[in-house]
């Protein structure tokens, strides 16, 4: 292998890896924005299925 082949394979080698790394940091951030997302939405289900049980006893009263 000549040195300017040896190079090229060397750069190419090196634009490969931070292609790795840099999507590599993109799924770790989007696996911690789709955790945050449903932590939230578990959160807001929760908080919904809280203020449905506590109104329940009340729109029987009124029927």
């Amino acid at each position: 292998m000549t040195a300017s082949a040896r190079a090229r394979y060397l750069e190419a080698a090196e634009s490969r890896l931070v292609d790795e790394t840099d999507h590599r940091a993109v799924f770790d951030r989007l696996g911690h924005e789709f955790r945050t997302v449903r932590r939230a939405l578990n959160h807001l289900s929760n908080n919904v299925l809280h203020l449905s049980q506590e109104r329940l006893p009340l729109l029987s009263l009124r029927s």
